[in-house]
């Protein structure tokens, strides 16, 4: 079934379900770490989602999976530029000419802030990028946690 990315809407439990992470763990998410802001009503109201959103939480999910803390995450998803959710949005838009993996690598880190570095990749630069990782680094097959979700739900983006 195609459909427009915001015109679905899914419940947490479908989303949950297509992201592989517990409904708790994304209530968890949400009301901590204000993860998906935009979802978040305060009351008893039934939260819809958008595919876009069950694209996001997958990538979470994944990173957390890795041993990712959820707050540093959610960090990465959120980020304005580089982050997962961005880039997520772009490829669900099918944007031209946008590499498909996303590699994340830790940069300075203060005391307080620990800071991370995004670069966009093809198969053909990652070589030379896991050479300058001092030992490492998280790469997003963009399109495969997208597709991931379009599959779970057996729809397609118009």
């Amino acid at each position: 079934m195609k459909i427009k990315m915001h015109d679905k809407r899914f419940t947490s439990a479908e989303v949950t379900a297509a992201a592989g992470c517990s409904e708790a763990a994304l209530r968890q998410w949400r009301n901590r770490y204000n993860f998906l802001g935009g979802t978040v009503s305060g009351d008893m109201k039934v939260k819809k989602f958008s595919i876009l959103d069950a694209c996001v939480v997958r990538g979470v999910k994944l990173l957390t999976d890795c041993g990712v803390t959820a707050p540093i995450a959610i960090e990465i998803a959120h980020h304005p530029m580089m982050g997962v959710g961005v880039l997520l949005r772009s490829h669900l838009e099918k944007m031209e000419n946008i590499p498909a993996l996303l590699v994340v690598k830790r940069g300075k880190t203060t005391s307080e802030v620990e800071q991370f570095t995004f670069a966009l990749s093809n198969p053909n630069k990652l070589a030379a990028q896991i050479a300058d990782s001092n030992g490492i680094m998280i790469v997003f097959d963009l399109k495969a946690i997208n597709q991931h979700v379009l599959d779970f739900f057996n729809v397609e983006i118009e």
